[in-house]
Order: structure tokens, then C-alpha cells, then sequence
């Protein structure tokens, strides 16, 4: 059946197209292709029509068909943290040498604001979209691969953005450099906090130290304050208790704290390691805490030079490419493993 609309190359159909293919007016479906809430029904052959068509809005499809904007969007699940400033501050200031602006959001974990605003920086004519731990449907993923625009995953990929290009932290080196002190210091049994939110760094801790030989004692630790008294009288009153413990910064330096208050000395009855996880700096303690310390501006910095040879011509690559990003500092709360499993 014809429509009466003249075939469009992709990118190139207009609003009027649209609303001529989903049967509603043109004001209908330009509120229902800018989030404004429409019926249902017709919010739904909106959506039709404009995927069918290859429908860009506003801005972007005179990008296609004009040129570049020089502006790149960020989309954050969550940008609540130094660990995010820092990635962010290395992909600006990288692609600002290119002479590239950097547009940020954050969807503050609503899955459906993060897909409203991935579309929104398409209708702004990004030249190109990093998606920040993304979550959501991803239904305008298909205009912007119509419209050649590059879309990359960092960190992680869920939902509608599985199968994009992802560029992804590792931190082995730095966790098989700890867990070689460890043992080198006799350490046999490790301790391993593991958040709600599985944290990367924690599990690879735990993977990496059962591959080199030791036990590893996990215990789930719940959201909010962690109950350092509590865990470590059930920690190290138990048999075979770990010598050693690992642990997200902030519930780090509580077990720290909570450990002296109960007069377990670390490092001689207990050693701890830290993983940053949130500040810029640690918090003063009486011992400078031992670390594996997580650098995000070395995945800024390798995904603006990804982005910026693409832009020049070089294929973007395909499945997931770690970067690593981080480093071992020992401090003053590691030492020799106690001899006894209990504390005297």
C-alpha cells in the first residue's frame, strides 16, 4: 500500500512524514517524540512511524546532512562521586584539545530518564554519546546507528545497551600486586567485603586471590553504615579467620576504627585493604591505610582517543576493551600474618 510519502534516505524524514505515517497530527507527534505525554495508543505508531522511517529531529538531521556540531554527549546512570568527576575531567579536557564541547547528564538511576536522555542529545545533534553504566529500553539506539552517530559504553552495559562498544576498567594488575605482598607476608586467609551493588574491584579481588591459592571468607555487607563492630566479632572470633581484610574505602576505614576500639591492633592481629571507591582523598587515620587505588581518568583519557581517531577515519572496535586503571600503595596496615587464628 502507498503512502503517498516520497522515500526518505535514512535520517532525512521530516516531522510531517511521521505524523503522515502514524496517522496523527503533526502536533501530536511532535509532542510525542519529545516526551510531552500523549494517549498511549498514539504515543505508540509515533514511535512506529519515526523507527520505520529513520526519523532524526530538529538539529540532528541537519547534522546529518550539514556537518558536524563539535559537541559530544555524556549520559551517567549516577554522578554522585569523585570516581566520576575524575572520568569525566579526563574525556573533557582530551576531546576540548580536539575542539569538541562535552555535554553531561545524569538520569540518577531511572532507567526511563536515562533512555529520554539519550534521545534528547540526539535530537541536539551530538556528533557522539557515551553512555555511563546505562540502563534502559535503548529504543533510540536505531536512529542513531541510521544516523552514523557512535554510541560507546563505559564501565559497564545493561538492558537496550548490550552489544555496544564498551570500554571497561581493569584493575589485575594492581590486585595480583597486592595479593603477592599478601603471601609474600604469610597471608593464607582473605577477608572480602562484598556490597550490595556488586563492586568490580571487589570481585576481582576475591577471583584473582582464590587463583593464587587462598581462602577467601566473603561477607555481604548491606546498604548503609556498616556494622564494623558486629561483623569483626563475628569475623575474628570465628576459626580459620582471615588475617587480612579488603574492603570498599569508606567500610574500610571503619573497620579501622572499629578494630581499634575493641583493641585489635593492625596490623599485627589484623590487616586491612582498601579499595577508593568514592573521595579524592582518604580520610586521616593513625596509620596511612594500604590501597588498591582506582584511576577513572585513565579510561576518560583512552575513550577520547578512541573517539577522536574514529572521527578521523579509524573503524570503531567491536566487543570490550579494558583499560587499566589501577595501582597497588602499600601502607601501614598490612604486615606479617598472625600465627594464631584468633586474636590473644
Amino acid at each position: 500500500m502507498r503512502t503517498g510519502l516520497k522515500d526518505n534516505k535514512p535520517g532525512h524524514a521530516t516531522l510531517h512524514d511521521v505524523a503522515a505515517r502514524a496517522g496523527v497530527s503533526v502536533a501530536t507527534a511532535s509532542r510525542a517524540l519529545t516526551g510531552t505525554k500523549v494517549r498511549g495508543k498514539n504515543q505508540e505508531k509515533v514511535r512506529k512511524a519515526a523507527d520505520e522511517l529513520g526519523y532524526v529531529p530538529n538539529d540532528a538531521a541537519r547534522s546529518v546532512r550539514g556537518g558536524k556540531s563539535m559537541t559530544v554527549g555524556v549520559v551517567f546512570s549516577q554522578l554522585n562521586n569523585a570516581l566520576s568527576t575524575e572520568l569525566l575531567d579526563a574525556l573533557s579536557s582530551k576531546l576540548d584539545e580536539q575542539g569538541y564541547s562535552v555535554f553531561v547528564a545524569t538520569s540518577q538511576g531511572v532507567e526511563d530518564r536515562f533512555d529520554n536522555l539519550v534521545r534528547r542529545f540526539l535530537e541536539r545533534r551530538v556528533d557522539a554519546l557515551f553512555c555511563v553504566n546505562p540502563a534502559g529500553e535503548g529504543e533510540a539506539l536505531g536512529l542513531y546507528r541510521k544516523a552514523a552517530i557512535p554510541v560507546i559504553n563505559l564501565y559497564g552495559e545493561g538492558g537496550g545497551y548490550t552489544g555496544l562498544p564498551l570500554i571497561g576498567s581493569s584493575v589485575a594488575d594492581a590486585v595480583n600486586a597486592a595479593i603477592a605482598r599478601l603471601q609474600t607476608l604469610g597471608h593464607k586467609t582473605i577477608g572480602v567485603l562484598r556490597p550490595v551493588r556488586r563492586s568490580r574491584p571487589i570481585e576481582a579481588v576475591a577471583e584473582l586471590a582464590r587463583e593464587a591459592g587462598m581462602t577467601v571468607r566473603a561477607y555481604d555487607v548491606p546498604e548503609g553504615p556498616l556494622d564494623a563492630v558486629g561483623l569483626l566479632n563475628s569475623m575474628m572470633n570465628a576459626s580459620r579467620s582471615p588475617t587480612v581484610v579488603v574492603a570498599r574505602q569508606t567500610d574500610a576505614v571503619r573497620i579501622f576504627e572499629a578494630a581499634d576500639d575493641m583493641s585489635i591492633i593492625v596490623p599485627r592481629m589484623l590487616s586491612i585493604i582498601a579499595i577508593r571507591d568514592r573521595t579524592q582523598q582518604m580520610p586521616m587515620t593513625r596509620l596511612p591505610i594500604s590501597m588498591i587505588h582506582l584511576n577513572p581518568g585513565a579510561v576518560g583519557a583512552e575513550a577520547a582517543d578512541i573517539l577522536v581517531r574514529h572521527f578521523k577515519g579509524e573503524k570503531l572496535f567491536k566487543g570490550e576493551k579494558l583499560v587499566n586503571a589501577g595501582s597497588w600503595v602499600e601502607g601501614g596496615t598490612i604486615a606479617h600474618a598472625r600465627t594464631t587464628s584468633k586474636p590473644a
